[in-house]
């Protein structure tokens, strides 16, 4: 029984990564620092999603990321932000 529920649950998210609207604003560009390491998990992050048999990209990691802590409260925000080390900026 477990496994049908997993099995269902896939699909409904590839459903849902499937069938989000598009943006109703213009995309910005933007140039940013990131660690090596920051560059893995994002990697990570895609091949988990395209698994599922989604394309994600990089900027909606981002952006999710971004989403994620707009929800948090400003407690929450602190203790994840004093997790990420500081970058030096530039290349």
């Amino acid at each position: 029984m477990r496994k049908k529920r997993a099995a269902k649950k896939a699909v409904d998210l590839k459903n849902c990564l499937d069938d989000r609207p598009p943006a109703t604003e213009r995309a910005v560009r933007l140039d940013c620092t990131v660690l090596p390491s920051d560059l893995e998990r994002m990697d990570d992050l895609m091949k988990r999603c395209n698994r599922r048999g989604t394309n994600i990209f990089v900027g909606e990691i981002i952006r999710a990321g971004v989403l994620t802590l707009w929800e948090m409260t400003d407690d929450q925000v602190v203790e994840i932000m004093c997790r990420v080390p500081k970058a030096k900026r530039g290349r």
